[in-house]
């Protein structure tokens, strides 16, 4: 396997096994919840990783470390409960480097030679450590050496922090609603703060400029209006990749469905940075296919909407938002339906 400047070195993969075996050995999951959190600092970025124990169900052992104050909004939202209409979907919106405890069955073979290359043997279930970054729309992933020593860090700090915990579950009550205990190392030493993230959702992004001489043709063509659509989108549970080395991705695929007879429209498929262009041009693509407007659009998806107003506005299409979205429910199911059955 080619290896780059981002590749960990022997030295750091042994580091970073030797702290999982730490972790594995103290079993935190034992004596906290996963809603027991708090922050590590890495010395190197000055980013903040929010610590989570898993495991105290018996059934998954991992130490997740959600990345920055994008990564704890993923995780709230998740906790919410904001996922249990689509449980797939949380999948999707991880930001975390994660060390978890599996079978070997689940490891892949580079996972299993790198285990074999530093001389290390495991044995039984959950006993095998597993490391992954997981990002939003994309296949976890192998960590790179920064990642590596952060987790490693993040890790040993844990250890640290659980075995107090045991003993005094105060440490993690924060004076004051919001702040969370973060590790820092300052001066060669480490040293704890009380930290208040900041878990308001961004801005939306402002929709891409659209082709505006596409639109002029688009409205000197006088074309009839014709039915009502529902417009949204999912992620497709199979990821795919486009060039061999690339990290795959899971695909955005977005929809337009006629309100009357349920019949899909053309699906779009684009990968997590570039559906919100492809996701306008199908809309144009749709309207020249079939020289005809549809006199409106409904979407329960507040960003899609955005997306679609200034088309809306130019071909003076009526955009409802929409509190539900039958038909366009109903094609989803069946998309989902059919890649659990793969």
């Amino acid at each position: 396997m080619p290896t780059s400047s981002a590749d960990p070195s022997e030295q750091e993969w042994r580091a970073l096994y030797a702290a999982a075996g730490q972790l594995k050995a103290l079993g935190p999951w034992a004596w906290m919840l996963d809603s027991d959190i708090f922050g590590v600092r890495d010395p190197e970025t000055q980013q903040i990783g929010y610590c989570c124990v898993m495991g105290n169900l018996g059934e998954h052992f991992a130490l997740a470390v959600y990345l920055g104050d994008e990564g704890l909004r993923g995780y709230t939202n998740i906790q919410s409960g904001m996922y249990e209409d689509n449980p797939m979907e949380a999948m999707f919106v991880q930001h975390c480097l994660q060390v978890s405890f599996e079978d070997r069955e689940l490891l892949s073979k580079e996972d299993r030679d790198q285990i074999k290359s530093l001389g290390l043997k495991y044995r039984g279930r959950n006993a095998w450590p597993f490391f992954r970054n997981y990002a939003p729309g994309y296949f976890p992933w192998q960590l790179t050496a920064a990642e590596v020593r952060f987790l490693t860090l993040a890790i040993t700090q844990v250890c640290e922090v659980a075995a107090r915990f045991a003993d005094a579950p105060e440490i993690l009550d924060p004076p004051t609603d919001g702040l969370l205990l973060v590790r820092e190392l300052a001066g060669g030493a480490w040293s704890e703060i009380w930290h208040r993230p900041n878990l308001t959702p961004p801005p939306p992004q402002p929709a891409p400029r659209v082709d505006e001489l596409r639109l002029q043709r688009l409205r000197q063509a006088n074309l009839r209006r014709t039915a009502a659509w529902e417009s949204g989108r999912f992620m497709m549970p199979q990821p795919v990749q486009d060039q061999p080395d690339d990290r795959p991705y899971y695909p955005v695929s977005t929809l337009f469905v006629d309100a009357a007879t349920g019949m899909v429209l053309s699906p779009s498929l684009s990968s997590p940075e570039g559906w919100r262009e492809a996701y306008q041009s199908q809309l144009l693509d749709l309207i020249e296919q079939g020289h005809a407007l549809p006199r409106e659009i409904a979407s329960t998806d507040v960003e899609m909407r955005d997306l679609l107003a200034p088309i809306c506005m130019a071909l003076g299409i009526k955009l409802k938002a929409a509190r539900r979205t039958p038909m366009l429910d109903e094609a989803l199911d069946g998309f989902l339906s059919y890649f659990e059955q793969m």
